[in-house]
């Protein structure tokens, strides 16, 4: 680079070398969610895993593609198939969601995600990583405003 930062070019390299820094730590940071890869059968399937009921509320063809895709030993020895029929009953007397089986608006769907799920990414290490990259981004932010206030 430059001997010495001190000099106009030293500076804008050190700054840009901070800015390009900064834009890498928060695209890094930025990853979609976990859980929205998965099909919405898969999610009635975590739900009645969790506690051996459907408690939260999906679509009519999200609860017909669990029902279909239930594996055989989990039919065997468990009632799945009677708490997706209950669930099919109980979704008809509700207000239908999306088709897709996701929450409508996206306070539903941020609510709606769940983090015991083996694939998702912990809440704990999601804020750690956001102040940590406050953290880094101030501190760049700071070095660039001291080397041009020299």
């Amino acid at each position: 680079m430059c001997e010495r930062l001190g000099s106009s070019a030293g500076r804008q390299a050190a700054f840009g070398a901070a800015l390009l820094f900064a834009a890498f730590a928060m695209l890094s940071l930025g990853s979609g969610s976990a859980s929205a890869a998965k099909p919405c059968w898969e999610l009635v399937m975590d739900d009645w895993a969790d506690n051996a009921s459907i408690d939260r509320p999906f679509s009519v063809a999200c609860l017909q593609q669990a029902l279909d895709r239930a594996p055989e030993d989990i039919r065997a020895y468990s009632d799945i198939e009677d708490q997706i029929r209950q669930a099919l009953r109980d979704t008809v007397v509700r207000r239908p969601q999306s088709s897709t089986g996701n929450p409508e608006g996206p306070i539903e769907q941020a609510l709606s995600v769940d983090t015991n799920d083996a694939r998702s990414i912990p809440i704990p290490l999601l804020v750690l990583a956001a102040c940590a990259s406050a953290l880094i981004i101030a501190g760049g932010a700071g070095m660039a405003v001291r080397r041009f206030r020299r």
